[in-house]
């Protein structure tokens, strides 16, 4: 069981190295202006029906609805003077590319500048947002409908949903979520999404970026200290209050005059806790199961709060391989 489990995820692994080349051909048309990815199929404006009304409200992006080929979509850019230099586009290009494909990573359909040289990328409408935090006088909302009776009626499907979710982008992938809220996430067809740009924190697509002839030759026009997917993190105290773990990170650009700084990667594991403590994920379905559901998902929760030299299992595939 656990050698097949271990086959599994390296064949996963293999699978999103071979998402470099993609994630490099989409690079190389942002920089350089080469030919889009061929797997692209949404290529300008006019593949597009605009829906009138914003899908979401942001500072930093615009969010539309839309329709192509008598499907849901969602299409977004950059607002204008909204802290450009974040580039966020080509944060969100750069991890829906390499994370291709996994459980729980949207579809790419494509990307193209508009008439004021803005890039605009479109990408699979995948359900609806599993909640909201707050609304904008301050209210506090919980967990929406739809993910609230998913979780309720299949507790272990949910859990499995969200470990297949994080492993995709975390493990495999080697990205990070920063910010991690109800609003990055979305329910669809019993999948959860992230739905949200992240950020480089490991493994190939972070070695990628780190090398200073690929940054030199396809990120030139994006000033290394300026991108946002390149962080390190530096932990300066944890403290445990109230079983949640909570972390007062200072997060730094690398650019060269920081290389030397004692500052260290985010690991591809980090986001066990955080799914063990987020109050919408794990403990959220742990709090609508009964019976053996939920003893076993209250024991997978205890070993992934354990120190990580004390707990087995600390990675979602073997998270989803002790589930079952």
């Amino acid at each position: 069981m656990r050698l097949a489990a271990l086959l599994i995820a390296v064949a996963a692994a293999e699978e999103f190295r071979a998402n470099l080349d993609p994630m490099i051909e989409a690079t190389r048309w942002w920089t350089d202006g080469g030919a889009p990815p061929a797997h692209w199929v949404v290529h300008g404006e006019s593949d597009l029906d605009y829906l009138k009304q914003p899908a979401i409200s942001s500072t930093i992006k615009e969010v539309f609805e839309a329709r192509f080929r008598n499907t849901s979509v969602v299409v977004k850019w950059v607002k204008d003077g909204a802290q450009p230099a974040r580039h966020e586009a080509f944060t969100e290009i750069v991890f829906l590319e390499y994370c291709r494909g996994g459980p729980g990573i949207p579809r790419l359909l494509g990307a193209y500048r508009n008439e004021n040289g803005t890039v605009v990328w479109v990408v699979e409408k995948v359900g609806e947002s599993i909640g909201q935090s707050t609304m904008p006088n301050g209210r506090k909302e919980g967990v929406y409908p739809k993910w609230r009776a998913f979780v309720e009626a299949a507790p272990l499907d949910a859990a499995r949903a969200i470990f297949r979710c994080f492993r995709s982008f975390s493990e495999l992938g080697g990205f990070f979520m920063n910010d991690l809220h109800m609003g990055q996430f979305a329910f669809f067809e019993g999948a959860l999404y992230a739905i949200d740009g992240l950020q480089i924190a490991a493994g190939p697509a972070r070695d990628f970026v780190d090398n200073a002839a690929n940054v030199a030759r396809f990120v030139g026009k994006l000033p290394l200290r300026h991108t946002n997917f390149n962080y390190c993190k530096k932990i300066e105290r944890k403290t445990r209050v109230a079983n949640s773990f909570k972390y007062n990170i200072t997060y730094r650009n690398i650019n060269e005059t920081q290389r030397n700084e004692k500052c260290r990667r985010v690991a591809n594991n980090r986001h066990v806790k955080d799914v063990a403590t987020k109050p919408y994920l794990l403990p959220f379905v742990i709090g609508r199961s009964a019976g053996d559901d939920r003893k076993k998902l209250m024991a997978l929760s205890a070993t992934m709060l354990r120190p990580a030299h004390k707990a087995s299992p600390q990675t979602f595939t073997a998270l989803l391989e002790a589930l079952g």
